[in-house]
């Protein structure tokens, strides 16, 4: 080994999936020197759901990091950011205060299945086509969020925020909401080609606008790791947090598909 060989700073990726949370410490080349891994369980309450408990992913989450970085066997010093991805479509209501309200209803769960042709014949299909980029389709976020309004109205209305699974992990970590394009356009209430949330998706799926998290680019810092958070995984406060991308969108990154 040559002396003073110059250290590369080394960086995390987070993923909230759907069977676990995964940790993988990276350097500058790409080189993968660690990894780590904490799973938990999909809940079934009543037939056609799935949900999960947000604080389930955190504490995955944790035990993930601490896994990966004792495996990668590096100084926290050397970390010189944070990205994320997960599992599309989820529902994490939050309160004033950014706790969750209720467990997470996830991609799979069929609850909503009912109110898709209904909410689909309020739109024209122009709009589906151009807007939303998709059919509506149970699990969606606005499917989730319509079924909420018919049969836990309370919870809507104790309802401040609504964010995906990556962007409550990027709360946990940095204390404020967050959201990119990828997995904005997953919850069929975003318009594809503005980049911003949209009025008339929304209202056909009675979801008020004012709970949708702001949307920054992929790419974008959306903040900076905060000290509780930060003695929690194992690493120093302040680094910057990366709003990431939705999984399938992150897959093909990595794959290297990149052009039409």
């Amino acid at each position: 080994m040559r002396l003073n060989q110059p250290r590369t700073e080394v960086m995390l990726g987070i993923d909230v999936g759907t069977q676990s949370a995964k940790c993988v410490v990276l350097d500058a080349n790409g080189q993968l020197l660690g990894v780590g891994q904490q799973g938990y369980p999909v809940l079934t309450p009543r037939p056609n759901w799935a949900e999960q408990d947000p604080e389930a992913w955190w504490q995955a989450v944790i035990a993930a990091v601490r896994d990966a970085l004792r495996q990668a066997n590096i100084s926290a010093s050397r970390l010189h950011s944070i990205g994320l991805t997960g599992q599309m479509h989820g529902v994490v209501l939050l309160d004033a205060t950014y706790a969750p309200i209720r467990p997470a209803i996830i991609w799979m769960d069929r609850r909503s299945a009912n109110l898709c042709d209904v909410i689909l014949k309020r739109v024209p299909q122009e709009v589906v086509v151009s807007v939303a980029g998709n059919r509506l389709s149970p699990g969606f976020a606005g499917a989730s969020l319509a079924w909420l309004r018919e049969v836990e109205p309370e919870t809507l209305r104790r309802t401040r925020a609504v964010v995906q699974p990556k962007d409550y992990i990027a709360l946990r970590l940095i204390g404020e909401l967050s959201s990119e394009p990828s997995d904005a356009s997953a919850t069929w209430l975003f318009d594809i080609g503005a980049r911003r949330w949209s009025e008339q998706l929304a209202a056909a799926c009675g979801v008020p606008l004012e709970i949708l998290p702001p949307v920054s680019e992929s790419a974008a810092v959306v903040g900076t790791l905060r000290a509780e958070s930060a003695e929690l995984l194992g690493v120093r406060p302040g680094l910057p947090v990366v709003a990431g991308a939705a999984d399938q969108a992150a897959l093909l990154l990595g794959a290297g598909v990149v052009e039409p």
